[in-house]
């Protein structure tokens, strides 16, 4: 059975009433990966906000090409536990806004899968101000970078793949991006800061 939840935020001076209910979902991640979940908010009505960031990982919200954008959290390194991040309209349509608790449990040691070593993955420099280099030790087909506010910045394309590349950013407005890095078994994001 659903429990409905009725939330009052402020923002600025101005009160949002949620509407409907709230939900709460569980998932599991390896410890500097990243989850990466779809269908959040309905952008031309009810965009999806988060309004409690985690307090171990880092989160975010990319826009999609559909109707709905994504939600994705970057695991910390190092951290085993939990961590709560709870989101604003994170099923919503032109009606409804429910918000979304998400906890998130965060293991250092799964069977069957190993994060990456940080020598799989090399963004150099960081921060970078005018060029932003990607080295893998597996081939990749894509790169883009997303603003903190999900809006896509720039992408990059390969046909064959490739294990090395240079992407020029001395256009962009200094701030925190996500760089997201598709390979043929899945996609890494990591976060990257552009500015002197």
């Amino acid at each position: 059975m659903k429990k409905h939840l009725a939330l009052l935020f402020l923002f600025g001076s101005q009160p949002f009433a949620a509407s409907a209910g709230s939900f709460t979902e569980n998932h599991t991640v390896v410890c500097g990966e990243t989850l990466r979940l779809g269908a959040v908010g309905y952008p031309t009505w009810n965009e999806a906000q988060i309004i409690q960031a985690p307090a171990n990982g880092v989160a975010g919200i990319v826009q999609g090409s559909t109707a709905a954008d994504s939600l994705i959290y970057h695991a910390a390194p190092n951290y085993m536990g939990i961590d709560t991040l709870i989101v604003l309209c994170a099923h919503a349509t032109q009606i409804t806004c429910d918000t979304g608790i998400y906890i998130i449990e965060t293991t250092c040691a799964n069977a069957g899968f190993e994060p990456a070593s940080p020598a799989a993955l090399q963004v150099f420099p960081n921060p970078a101000s005018t060029e932003l280099f990607i080295q893998t030790t597996q081939p990749f087909t894509a790169a883009k970078l997303y603003t903190a506010s999900g809006q896509k910045s720039m992408e990059k394309r390969w046909a064959q793949g490739t294990n090395r590349a240079e992407l020029p950013i001395g256009h962009l407005p200094n701030g925190v991006y996500w760089l997201e890095i598709s390979q043929l078994q899945r996609t890494v994001m990591r976060i990257v800061l552009v500015g002197d």
